[in-house]
């Protein structure tokens, strides 16, 4: 998930960058050699806006999905290190995972094997995460594919 909001991050700071370059105006000549001025295109504007906000919308999903990442890394790596059954407290936990000075006095303890039957589980549960990435993968580029050849069309570039 930290990947992900890597990669929204980087695509939405992208796209509204390449919002900025798309053309908004068109000549008011006939005679693309002797244009006397130009206008700026509504229709063209609109689509400058909306790949800009597809490209904020894009960074913000990825601000939250690589926040979701970071926190779910830190309790995945504090449930292993510390099982339910090891006594450590609620709040103990939460300051492990936020920081804290019982972070330090409770990394003591020695971790605890895993079994055969909890190492299929991770297993399994690591195949449907990467199942749940490919289609994540193959939406998010359809997606984009989409945006770029609506901002390609609506921009007059491909014409």
């Amino acid at each position: 998930m930290k990947i992900w909001g890597i990669i929204l991050l980087l695509a939405g700071v992208g796209l509204a960058l390449i919002s900025y370059i798309l053309p908004v105006s068109v000549s008011t000549s006939s005679d693309p050699y002797l244009s006397t001025g130009s206008v700026i295109n509504i229709g063209k504007l609109q689509t400058q806006m909306l790949v800009f906000h597809s490209g904020v919308a894009l960074f913000l999903a990825g601000a939250i999905f690589t926040a979701a990442g970071e926190l779910a890394e830190r309790i995945g790596a504090m449930a292993t290190q510390f099982p339910a059954s090891s006594g450590v407290d609620e709040r103990t936990a939460s300051s492990m995972v936020f920081g804290g000075e019982a972070a330090a006095s409770a990394s003591h303890e020695d971790p605890v094997e895993p079994t055969a039957e909890e190492l299929a589980q991770q297993v399994e549960h690591r195949a449907r995460e990467n199942k749940a990435d490919l289609i994540m993968f193959f939406l998010f580029g359809g997606v984009m594919l989409v945006v770029l050849v609506l901002a390609i069309r609506g921009s007059g570039i491909g014409s």
